[in-house]
């Protein structure tokens, strides 16, 4: 196992140490009302508050060499930045509206799903409280009563579906926000979403990617040898992050006079060694 940076990992590592340590401050100790803010951007400072925390286990993980795992959360970064650009791009709340509302229906699917499982074995209801009908009658109700009162408030229609991934990447693709390329969202979705989600599954090919052929024959357990990967989680760890730091300076979460030039310069930096 290797477990030795080359200089230009320990660079990525200590550029994404930095940018964590910037974000941290920032943020530490601010206090939002999500009464007085519109629901968008209450969503916003929760998401950031997400992707932080993801972004600190992605370091631990690639100090550890470890970015097989660190993959996993990067994908989650992915699609928590594109939901928060696709959420905030337009001024309606409609597509916020379908974001609770694909979430509350699929809370619903949850308790219907365990319903019939308890109502085949018998023997495993109760076992805990996901198990418990009551509760989950309970989460059932509840949760068909918020699907009724958004398709009221939002005048929903019966064909108006939360999209797919790829729908809301090519959706953020039309909007791009400043300092994205055209074609950046979907670019994502095929190369770090769609393309590393047996990291995640653990398929047929994603079992074949920790193994690794001998010279003489044979096949060892390819862990922590990645080094191609510790690169590309690290740095687009990091352009995940300022991006975020971008967008949360753009919707006044912080102060105009935020300095994130230097973090912009590194990302070009980046950006040349692809």
């Amino acid at each position: 196992m290797r477990t030795i940076f080359n200089e230009e990992e320990k660079k990525l590592l200590s550029n994404l140490q930095q940018i964590i340590k910037f974000g941290r401050n920032q943020i530490q100790g601010k206090k939002i009302d999500l009464e007085k803010v519109s629901p968008k951007k209450g969503m916003l400072f929760m998401t950031f508050g997400v992707v932080h925390n993801y972004t600190e286990a992605i370091y631990v993980l690639c100090e550890g060499i470890r970015p097989e795992p660190a993959i996993i959360l990067l994908r989650s970064i992915f699609e928590a930045w594109i939901n928060t650009f696709f959420l905030s791009s337009i001024k309606s709340e409609k597509r916020l509206a379908l974001f609770y509302m694909e979430d509350a229906r699929n809370k619903v699917a949850l308790a219907n799903g365990l319903l019939s499982f308890i109502k085949k074995y018998p023997s495993q209801e109760n076992k805990d409280s996901l198990t418990t009908k009551s509760n989950l009658d309970n989460v059932r109700i509840e949760n068909e009563n918020i699907m009724r009162k958004i398709k009221k408030r939002y005048k929903l229609r019966r064909d108006d579906k939360w999209p797919t991934l790829l729908q809301r990447a090519r959706d953020c693709d039309k909007k791009r926000p400043i300092k994205s390329r055209k074609g950046d969202f979907e670019y994502n979705y095929h190369i770090l979403y769609r393309f590393f989600s047996p990291y995640a599954h653990l398929d047929a090919r994603g079992l074949n990617n920790f193994l690794k052929q001998r010279m003489e024959g044979g096949y060892d357990l390819n862990i922590g040898q990645s080094a191609d990967l510790i690169k590309q989680v690290l740095a687009s760890a990091f352009a995940f992050y300022l991006s975020f730091l971008q967008y949360m300076k753009k919707k006044g979460f912080l102060p105009k006079n935020t300095k994130l030039k230097g973090f912009e310069e590194i990302i070009k930096q980046i950006s040349k060694k692809k």
